[in-house]
């Protein structure tokens, strides 16, 4: 336990040094450098600050800047940067060959790292060495969603296979970093692969009945404008896929568990037994999920669903016939049916594979 403890503690530390030292502070994109800057300076008549690079080629430099609006916000008043504010500047030479600079944001990568090693913190804490592999694997999934999946569908490439490939990548590492390297771990993770190609062909048919085009809103218009070769129902599945990975991962896992305790502590249950009590305990586990699933969908919704409820001069249910919340809909419903075939499989292929699991322990007892 001590040993445990300590490595999960150092390994703590390690992880916030690196993503400290490696956490990138600048980039560059289109001929346009973004860099991390204090304002040192506040504004002046002109409408202009000074800003000290901490990034960048011209690190420590001290240059004059103008005030653009945020390139995350719809709001474009710009803020008014207080002196010590931490900005990204963005810069870019003009056809006069001069530099140009502009605030165009404040940088909020260091707080979301904070944010970040207090929940690595309390996973230590209250999970041990198995919480800290749970954030392993969440760290590794966000690089393979951002280095590769969003990049090869960017690029034009089949965003099935890549989508597949993702899914391979993220759950096969993820799933055994954070709960280890055995029989358990890998039948729940063959349960996850058959209900997510259960999950395909029920979205398959339901966006065929439901008529779905999957251009719900003007960020997708704009999509299809600058990437008419990008398969939008693809994507529509893909994200489907990708948000159904990790719930999928804690219900086939809760459920190959409870199998592999129950078998350890009657090792007299037969399969038909230890099936028939495995899904009591996902009754309990499909009924809570739903129920958050849902909730998730209609959270990450929450701002655009009271958008249409004010702006759209129609009754509720014209409202639910659109496209962008039967989309939403749909996918609740496809996601919730998941869940709940993941149960039956996730607990029959443990009971099958796990029925001898008792016995052999017993075995080596005696032994």
């Amino acid at each position: 336990m001590k040993k445990t403890w300590l490595f999960s503690t150092l390994g703590l530390i390690l992880l916030f040094i690196a993503f400290w030292i490696f956490m990138p502070t600048s980039s560059e994109r289109d001929g346009v450098g973004y860099w991390k800057g204090r304002v040192v300076e506040s504004q002046t008549e002109s409408g202009v600050r000074k800003v000290e690079l901490l990034s960048g080629s011209q690190k420590g430099q001290i240059v004059t800047t103008n005030i653009s609006s945020t390139i995350s916000s719809l709001d474009m008043t710009p803020p008014n940067y207080d002196v010590g504010s931490i900005v990204f500047v963005s810069h870019n030479i003009g056809s006069d060959n001069i530099s140009y600079y502009a605030v165009v944001d404040y940088y909020r990568i260091s707080a979301g790292v904070w944010v970040l090693f207090f929940v690595i913190l309390i996973a230590v804490i209250f999970a041990g060495w198995r919480g800290f592999g749970a954030l392993l694997g969440l760290i590794f999934s966000i690089l393979v969603i951002g280095q590769f999946l969003i990049p090869n569908i960017v690029d034009g490439n089949a965003p099935y296979l890549i989508t597949a490939l993702a899914i391979m990548l993220i759950s096969l590492p993820g799933i055994f970093i954070s709960h280890g390297l055995n029989k358990r771990t890998a039948l729940a993770l063959l349960s996850c692969y058959i209900t997510l190609a259960l999950a395909v062909l029920l979205s398959l048919v339901a966006v065929y009945f439901t008529r779905l085009s999957g251009i719900s809103d003007e960020n997708i218009m704009v999509i299809t404008q600058l990437k008419p070769e990008l398969n939008i129902h693809g994507l529509m599945f893909c994200g489907l896929l990708i948000s159904l990975v990790g719930i999928l991962d804690d219900i086939t896992v809760g459920q190959t568990v409870t199998i592999y305790e129950l078998k350890l502590a009657n090792s007299k249950l037969s399969f038909a037994e230890l099936y028939k009590r495995g899904i009591r305990v996902g009754r309990e586990h499909i009924a809570s999920l739903i129920n958050t699933l849902v909730l998730v969908y209609v959270g990450a919704s929450f701002l655009f669903i009271v958008y249409l409820a004010i702006a759209m001069p129609y009754p509720l249910l014209m409202i639910l016939n659109s496209e962008f919340m039967m989309e939403e809909i749909v996918r609740s419903l496809v996601g919730s049916a998941s869940l709940i075939l993941a149960v039956p499989i996730a607990t029959a292929l443990a009971a099958y594979f796990l029925r001898s699991e008792g016995a052999q322990n017993k075995k080596r007892v005696t032994t």
